[in-house]
């Protein structure tokens, strides 16, 4: 790519304004080199197959946790396949089912997060569960931390009246 450039006295180079549209409209078009670079990967990513040996991590749990885990790293999207689900009160229970169940089936899924609400929508399906992977982690959201906190304070003030 050539470029014309305009010399100041000061020996200074700069580009006029026209030059400018010029350029970019030629990387536009030509594409730039970030943007091959980043398409040459996404091909890659996308040709590489499967390994059988990497144990993946899939999520259901409410939108807050869920995106939480996402921004740690652990989405995972290909094939139309999605290891997350944001598990929202009006989201149906056949819905959190037939995810559940397509994420246990899968071979390379070794850990499922599943938030405490959940969790006891799932109560039937998971007492059905026996396999050693992929394995069940149950971790608290907002309304169940708060529950679990009370029921706590609650023992703790029985207990201290108790010791008087």
């Amino acid at each position: 790519m050539s470029t014309r450039m305009t010399v100041h006295r000061a020996g200074k180079k700069t580009l006029s304004a026209t030059q400018e549209a010029e350029i970019n409209a030629s990387d536009m078009a030509a594409g730039s080199d970030s943007d091959s670079e980043t398409s040459l990967l996404e091909m890659q990513r996308n040709t590489l197959p499967e390994d059988a040996n990497i144990l993946r991590i899939a999520v259901m749990a409410d939108p807050e946790v869920t995106l939480g885990f996402l921004l740690a790293g652990v989405g995972y999207q290909k094939d139309r396949f999605r290891n997350y689900m944001m598990v929202e009160s009006e989201t149906l229970q056949e819905d959190i089912e037939q995810f559940f169940l397509m994420v246990y089936r899968k071979p390379n899924i070794g850990m499922i997060i599943i938030d405490y609400d959940t969790v006891l929508r799932l109560k039937p399906i998971l007492q059905r569960c026996h396999q050693l992977l992929p394995i069940l982690i149950t971790v608290p959201n907002k309304s169940s931390l708060t529950a679990y906190l009370d029921k706590k304070e609650r023992s703790r003030r029985l207990r201290q009246r108790d010791a008087y």
